[in-house]
């Protein structure tokens, strides 16, 4: 049935819901200034480039380089989106990274 359909049993207040107007739905859509966006769309390339070799090499490198190269990636797409809503200033964003690459190089 189509969106809004009822039954023809359907009564009461419960049943009764103002229709959905999908026009005056607002969107969500922080502002971001162009550097902002240079950072996202860099970050994101980063994280897709490493992606790729973390998956070929999958099934050879061992649990540990593997969980944290996986760990990496995520805290990286984190940082991105937490950087495109505001919440994290590209300074502090930058500060992670550096943080780490550190770690990683560490554990090798």
């Amino acid at each position: 049935m189509p969106p809004g359909w009822q039954p023809a049993t359907a009564t009461g207040p419960h049943w009764q819901k103002p229709p959905f107007d999908v026009a005056s739905v607002r969107r969500f859509d922080p502002p971001m200034s162009a550097g902002t966006r240079m950072f996202a769309a860099m970050h994101f390339g980063v994280a897709l480039l490493a992606s790729v070799p973390l998956l070929w090499f999958s099934d050879v490198l061992a649990l540990v380089p593997l969980a944290l190269g996986s760990g990496a990636i995520v805290a990286l797409l984190w940082i991105t989106g937490a950087v495109m809503q505001g919440r994290l200033s590209v300074r502090a964003a930058l500060g992670i990274d550096l943080l780490l690459v550190l770690a990683i190089a560490i554990q090798r």
